[in-house]
C-alpha cells in the first residue's frame, strides 16, 4: 500500500514538474532579444544604487565599470551607501567623488542592506533606479541597453540578466548552474506574466512606484530585498518585463567556499516562510517536494529496490526538463561547456534542495 502510493504522487510530481519547466522554458523562448541601440532620445535619468559593507577589495572595480558607461553624465547619478563598513571601502569611494563620475557617498551606522536601499532611494533624484552590487562587472553599454529599453517598453521594472564568471572546478559550475536555474525561471515566469524572481545585482524599477509603497522590500525579513520588491510590484499589477540582451548582462563571481555558498543559500532561501505569491509558492513547493521525493525513494530502495525504480524515474524526467532550460540560459551567455556538471550535479541536487529547504528555516541568517 505504501509503494503505490509513493509511486502515485512521485509519479504525479513528477509529470508535473516537467510541464511546469517546459511553460517555463516557453516564456523564455517568447522573449524577443534587444538588439543594440544607438541613444534613444527619449532616455531616462538614472540613479545607480549599491548599498555596500565592508567590500575594499571590490568597489575600485565597481566604480571603474561605472566609470566606462556609455550614458549621459547629465542623465546619470550613482549613489554609494556605505552600511558601517569596518574597512577602507568609504575611503577609496571618497577618492573618486572628483572624478568624472557624478557620484554621491552616504555613509551609515549598519543597519543592513535593505535600510541603505531605502536610504538611497530618498536622496535619489532620477527617475529609473538601477541596483547592483560592489562585486559586479559589467559592458560599457550595461546602462544604455536598460535605458533604451526602458523607452521603448515603459515598464514599472526591469529584470536583466546576470551571468557567473566562469571555472574549472566542479564547486564553482554547480554553483554557476543553480544561479542559472534561478536566473532562467525569473525570466521565463516573467514571459510568461507571472513573474516570481529577480536578481538585485542588474535590476531597475521606476522610483516613484517604490517609494509609494509601505515596506515594499519587507524589511522585518533578512534577505530578499530584490524579490520582495518585485512582488510589491507585482501585487498592485504593474509591468514587469525581463530584458534578454547579452549587453545589460552584469557578471557575478562563484562564491569563494562551499561555506560562503551554503551561507548564501541558506539566506536565501530563508525568505520563502515570508512569501505570500500563489505562482513563487507554488514554485517553492513543486521544486522542493519533487527533489524531496527523489530522496526518499532513494532512501526507501533499502527497503525495496522497486523504489529505486521510481527514482530512477524521477531522475530522468527532471533532467530532460532541467538540461533543456540551463543549456538555453548558458548559451544565451555562452557559457555551454558549464553544462558539463550537469549530470553529476543533478545526483547532488535532490540532496542539496532537500537539505536547503529544512535547513534555511532552522538558522537564522543576515547580510553580512
Amino acid at each position: 500500500m505504501l509503494f503505490f502510493f509513493i509511486l502515485l504522487i512521485s509519479t504525479g510530481g513528477i509529470f508535473f514538474y516537467y510541464f511546469f519547466f517546459e511553460k517555463i522554458y516557453k516564456g523564455w523562448s517568447a522573449l524577443s532579444l534587444f538588439p543594440p541601440q544607438p541613444p534613444s532620445p527619449l532616455l531616462p535619468a538614472i540613479t545607480v544604487v549599491v548599498a555596500v559593507r565592508n567590500e575594499e577589495k571590490n568597489i575600485p572595480s565597481l566604480l571603474h565599470y561605472l566609470l566606462m558607461q556609455n550614458y549621459p553624465r547629465e542623465k546619470l547619478e550613482i549613489i554609494i551607501v556605505d552600511d558601517g563598513s569596518s574597512d577602507n571601502t568609504a575611503s577609496i569611494v571618497q577618492t573618486y567623488l572628483n572624478k568624472d563620475l557624478p557620484l554621491t557617498l552616504i555613509e551609515q551606522p549598519h543597519g543592513g542592506k535593505k535600510q541603505a536601499i531605502v536610504h538611497a532611494l530618498r536622496n535619489a533624484s532620477h527617475e529609473l533606479i538601477v541596483t547592483t552590487d560592489a562585486d559586479c562587472k559589467m559592458g560599457k553599454e550595461w546602462l544604455l541597453s536598460i535605458g533604451n529599453f526602458y523607452a521603448s517598453h515603459c515598464p514599472d521594472m526591469v529584470i536583466a540578466p546576470v551571468e557567473m564568471s566562469p571555472s574549472d572546478k566542479f564547486t564553482g559550475q554547480f554553483q554557476m548552474l543553480d544561479f542559472y536555474a534561478m536566473i532562467i525561471t525569473g525570466a521565463g515566469m516573467a514571459g510568461t506574466g507571472r513573474p516570481v524572481l529577480c536578481n538585485g545585482a542588474n535590476l531597475a524599477f521606476r522610483k516613484e512606484t517604490f517609494l509609494s509603497f509601505e515596506d515594499p522590500l519587507l524589511q522585518k525579513t533578512p534577505s530578499g530585498d530584490d524579490v520582495f520588491l518585485l512582488l510589491s510590484f507585482k501585487k498592485e499589477k504593474r509591468k514587469i518585463c525581463f530584458l534578454k540582451s547579452e549587453e545589460a548582462k552584469v557578471t557575478i563571481p562563484p562564491e569563494g567556499s562551499l561555506r560562503t555558498f551554503l551561507r548564501q543559500r541558506i539566506r536565501w532561501a530563508s525568505k520563502t516562510k515570508f512569501y505570500r505569491d500563489k505562482d513563487i509558492l507554488m514554485l517553492t513547493a513543486l521544486v522542493w517536494t519533487v527533489n524531496f521525493l527523489i530522496v526518499l525513494n532513494i532512501l526507501m530502495m533499502f527497503a525495496s529496490v522497486r523504489y529505486g525504480i521510481i527514482a530512477i524515474m524521477m531522475i530522468v524526467i527532471k533532467s530532460l526538463a532541467d538540461y533543456r532550460l540551463l543549456n538555453a540560459y548558458c548559451r544565451f551567455c555562452k557559457q555551454s561547456s558549464a553544462m558539463r556538471a550537469f549530470f553529476p550535479a543533478q545526483c547532488l541536487y535532490p540532496f542539496y534542495i532537500t537539505f536547503m529547504g529544512i535547513v534555511s528555516q532552522i538558522i537564522p541568517s543576515r547580510w553580512k
